[in-house]
Order: structure tokens, then sequence, then C-alpha cells
């Protein structure tokens, strides 16, 4: 993906562009927010940079924006992290990689296989529901600046493998499960690696206290990493001194509402919700033909839903 981009760079710039990204996503993984930073003497303005690029993108790509990053003054008290390892106090010229205080991943379990003609590929199908409680408790023990050894996978070449893990947060939705990790960084295939030792958990096969006896005897995890089609690169986080639109964005999965969807809009929900009528097309046909009421939607079962807000 980052040769199509800089070649689409190149033929609006008229010139090689090197790009720089916030980070690099294992193999299979998705990136629903990739930010990436470069430098052109072509005079362009940033809608002309967007629309532009997009015309030479393949169609599993888009840019959504483009602007020009204010430099900015970190404060002493700044507790966002520093990964470039400047020291505080000093103005810093954005970097799509060192600039970034934090980075935020999500994973998507379905015990549905039904819906596999919808979402393969975007998901990780499974069988049976997990226990949310117990990967919860197994969560717990991986919080906090730990050493990440056991999680990380081999020829990672990070100097060190000390992370913060920030927040991880298990919701379920039958038939959906997903697992939300922050952390200032992540070392190679360590959101898959510690994802398949959670689903572990979840399915029974591993105690709630494993993931974190792992972590502490710095032992390589048993469990195989999680398939990488489940896995979601939200976005990184940077200091709101540069002038950023926002960054993460949630994985634009099918809406499946038990409740009538009069919107025209794709849903962005970080859950999946199921419907009991239709995997959601969220379409909206507005007909001013006689005995029709000006709006209505349609549902992959077929037929027409009156939309009594149109």
């Amino acid at each position: 993906m980052q040769d199509a981009l800089q070649n689409a760079l190149a033929q609006i710039a008229g010139g090689t562009v090197a790009v720089t990204a916030a980070g690099r996503t294992d193999a299979g993984v998705h990136a629903v927010s990739q930010i990436v930073h470069f430098d052109s003497a072509a005079a362009r303005s940033e809608n002309e940079w967007t629309r532009g690029v997009n015309r030479f993108l393949p169609p599993t790509a888009r840019a959504l924006w483009t602007t020009v990053p204010a430099d900015t003054t970190v404060a002493d008290d700044d507790d966002d992290g520093n990964a470039d390892g400047d020291s505080h106090g000093k103005n810093k010229k954005f970097h799509a990689r060192y600039s970034a205080t934090r980075r935020r991943y999500c994973y998507i379990v379905c015990a549905d296989e039904s819906l596999a003609p919808f979402l393969t590929g975007r998901v990780c199908f499974l069988r049976k529901e997990l226990n949310a409680a117990n990967i919860r408790a197994a969560a717990e023990g991986l919080l906090g600046e730990r050493d990440f050894s056991a999680f990380r996978a081999s020829g990672c070449s990070a100097k060190t493998p000390v992370r913060v893990m920030r927040e991880i947060t298990v919701a379920q939705s039958p038939p959906f499960l997903t697992i939300s990790f922050c952390a200032d960084s992540f070392l190679r295939k360590m959101a898959l690696n510690i994802t398949g030792a959670l689903l572990a958990v979840g399915q029974g096969k591993s105690p709630p206290h494993r993931p974190g006896e792992l972590l502490q005897q710095k032992t390589k995890s048993p469990t195989p990493p999680a398939p990488a089609e489940g896995l979601y690169f939200l976005g990184p986080e940077y200091p709101k001194n540069f002038n950023l639109p926002p960054t993460p964005r949630p994985p634009p999965l099918p809406c499946h509402s038990r409740e009538p969807c009069h919107s025209p809009l794709p849903c962005h929900s970080p859950l999946p919700c199921h419907s009991r009528e239709s995997v959601c097309v969220r379409l909206v046909i507005y007909w001013t033909g006689r005995g029709f009421p000006g709006g209505w939607r349609t549902c992959a079962k077929g037929g027409l839903h009156a939309d009594q807000t149109a």
C-alpha cells in the first residue's frame, strides 16, 4: 500500500514522493485510519492533494484529508508520552511516526458463521461465543508499562520490548465481541499475539491469569496469534496543538440494527449491531411519485420499508 500511495502522490507532485507512516500493519490487517506525512515543493491546495491522489489509488484505499500541521510546543507537564525521545518544551515539527503519542487497534470476533457471506475477510469467525468476563479479567494483567517480550514476534527490530498498554476494552453484543487496545506503540505482531492469548481464555482453553503470567515470565506465548483478518488499526493520536482532523476511526462494519434505521449514511459504530430483518443495506430511496411517503429503505431480504423521518 505504501508503494501505491507514493506512486499516486508522484502523479500529483510531478516527481518522486516518499511517505512516512504512523506505523506498519502486519499482513492481512486492516487500517481504517493510517496517517502519513510527506514533503513536496509542489504548489497544491489541501483539497487538490486529496482528490488528486484518490484518482490514482486502488479501490482498496482512499485518502480522507490532507493538511499542513502546525508546529507545536510540548509543555513540561504533558503526559501524552514523547515517542521521539526529544526533551519537553521544544518546538516540534510534525512526524507521522514519532509525533504519535498513542495508537489504537480493535479486534472483532463473530460467533455466527451465517454472516460469513457478508463479513468474510473482515472479522474472525468462531463457532461459539466467548466468555467476555474471563477475557476482561485476563486483560487486567496486561495493563501498564510492561515488558511485552512474551508477545513479540521473532524478527521484531524494536530497540526495547517495553511498552505502555493504556487500555484494553472488551465489549460483547452477540454474536459479536470486540477487543480494543490502546498503547503508546506496539511491537511486531504484539496485538495479534495478545489477542490470540485472550481468545484462548475466552474459549476456556487457558485460565484468565495465564496471559499475565507469560508477561511476567517473559515466556513466548504458546498460543498461536489470532487471524489477521479480525484486526483493525484504528489510528494514532497526536498532541492537539498540531490541529489535525480526528484521526482514530472505528471499523466500517455492516450495521444490523434491532431498531428501524433511517439513515442514508454508513454507520461507523465500533460495535456492529444485528438486525432481525436484514443485514444492513443503508440505502434510502427518495421517491416523489404518488403512493410513496417520500422516503423508503431497502433491506437484504428484499422489500421496501417506509422511512417515517423522510
